[in-house]
């Protein structure tokens, strides 16, 4: 009889260990930033992990942004720089549903409601908006995306 295993054990896996490899949208709100907060030019932000000849860079541009690595996003969120942007909401991070609607394709109705407005908010495509409004169902977002279709239109973030 083998002592040996043909397979080694494996650990058992949580729900959240059992989900995608996880992307999320990163809603960057810049108009409520400070002058005190650095930007790069273009008001987007962004950072570099890794050794400079080798770096991977995570751009964040104003309004939606996805879908972003989590890997990525889990070392930027750990900066000091990154916590003060999340906690006066300048920065916010949603989670994209598992079906994998991502991108330019994301669907706000697979969303529930406090993430669904945050992307609303986001968004300053009023194309992307108005596609979202065509398929939304709920009465509350419904009103949210025309809303904030209007404020784009009459030249508001």
């Amino acid at each position: 009889m083998s002592t040996t295993p043909s397979n080694p054990p494996v650990a058992a896996k949580s729900a959240k260990d059992s989900a995608p490899a996880g992307l999320l949208a990163i809603v960057y709100t810049p108009e409520v930033n400070e002058p005190s907060l650095q930007t790069c030019p273009g008001g987007s932000i962004s950072w570099a992990f890794g050794p400079i000849n080798r770096a991977t860079t995570l751009r964040i541009n104003p309004g939606l942004n996805g879908p972003i690595p989590r890997d990525l996003w889990e070392k930027a969120k750990a900066r000091p720089d990154t916590q003060i942007l999340m906690g006066r909401n300048i920065l916010q991070e949603i989670e994209l549903p598992p079906d994998g609607a991502a991108g330019p394709d994301l669907e706000i109705k697979a969303l529930q409601a406090p993430a669904a407005t945050r992307l609303i908010y986001g968004c300053r495509d009023t194309s992307r908006l108005q596609q979202w409004l065509r398929a939304e169902d709920r009465q509350q977002i419904r009103e949210r995306l025309a809303a904030r279709i209007k404020e784009l239109e009459e030249g508001k973030l």
